[in-house]
């Protein structure tokens, strides 16, 4: 079969990272309830590169791409991306802004000043 999908996220994670700012996104698979489902998007609508248009509803299938990335020692380029729904444009909010407020994993913050706002506006899904 061929499926098409709508990229919602990019983030950089650090998978030996312990703290705080950890964030295991490859240890779900299915999620107990709508509410587990949408903390996990919304953490990663907070960690993204990059903000696009694309909605995701909790029902929606998820598609996980990891690969490796040299940011940190045991850095992980992480892509999301929901299956195009029956129906709907699959280019149709497609388009990227750079996010303003990213939650970067611990280990980025040993070189950087940690810029990230908690309490910044964000416009969770759902």
């Amino acid at each position: 079969k061929k499926y098409e999908y709508k990229i919602f996220g990019m983030i950089i994670v650090d998978i030996a990272d312990t703290t705080e700012t950890a964030f295991d996104y490859w240890n779900v698979l299915n999620f107990e309830d709508e509410t587990k489902f949408y903390d996990y998007v919304n953490e990663i609508k907070r960690r993204t590169v990059r903000l696009t248009d694309v909605d995701v509803k909790y029902g929606d299938q998820i598609l996980t791409l990891s690969t490796c990335n040299s940011t940190f020692s045991e850095g992980r380029l992480v892509v999301f991306a929901r299956l195009v729904r029956d129906g709907e444009n699959p280019k149709e909010g497609c388009t990227s802004t750079a996010n303003p407020n990213i939650k970067w994993p611990n280990s980025y913050y040993k070189w950087r000043k940690n810029t990230y706002d908690p309490n910044a506006s964000f416009v969770p899904y759902g």
